[in-house]
């Protein structure tokens, strides 16, 4: 919604580190589901986070072209 305001380096980080955020948490729940010992319920919330954040993750790196291409070609606020 902003993507336009930021520089492209900075915009470029944060992407970078939404992903890496979804990931490392995808990788604790696992763990977390290798242990057992999950209710049914628990393990219903686990797994739909658990694809929440890969879809997100997923859908970050397949499209972030669209707001990084722009940012490119934003006028600069130093202007």
């Amino acid at each position: 919604m902003f993507a336009d305001l930021l520089p492209t380096r900075h915009l470029a980080e944060l992407l970078d580190d939404r992903i890496h955020d979804c990931r490392e948490a995808v990788s604790e729940w696992r763990a977390r589901e290798a242990k057992g010992k999950l209710t049914p319920g628990q393990r219903f919330v686990l797994g739909y986070a658990i694809a929440m954040h890969e879809s997100m993750a997923r859908y970050i790196e397949e499209n972030r072209h669209l707001i990084e291409g722009h940012a490119l070609f934003a006028p600069s606020s130093s202007s």
